[in-house]
């Protein structure tokens, strides 16, 4: 099965305030069974500036995510980017998180 152009808003909470704020995720996925691939793109915005992106990951199980994306801020946040990794049980509506904002470009793929 293949879900395309899923839109969800959230309220991102970090204990870093420059990546906390209103989340805007478009995603995708195929899904083979209970497990697939899934993509899209990722965007925090607060009085700062923002955070924009693309993440990959997988689901599996049905409900289990994990993945990762890349980051680049503007406003505030300009020459920065943040590295975030995500996973847990997403029948939850709650993700773990860990992140990485350092100064200067995503490497090349």
């Amino acid at each position: 099965m293949q879900i395309r152009g899923i839109h969800a808003t959230i309220d991102e909470v970090s204990s870093d305030p420059r990546v906390s704020g209103a989340g805007t995720i478009v995603g995708n996925v195929d899904v083979y069974g209970m497990h697939g691939p899934q993509w899209g793109t990722f965007r925090i915005e607060n009085e700062g500036g923002a955070w924009e992106g693309t993440w990959r990951g997988v689901i599996y199980g049905g409900t289990v995510d994990t993945g990762t994306a890349w980051l680049v801020g503007s406003g505030d946040y300009d020459g920065l980017t943040y590295y975030y990794i995500f996973g847990g049980n997403n029948s939850d509506l709650v993700l773990e998180t860990e992140g990485l904002i350092f100064p200067g470009e995503a490497p090349a793929p």
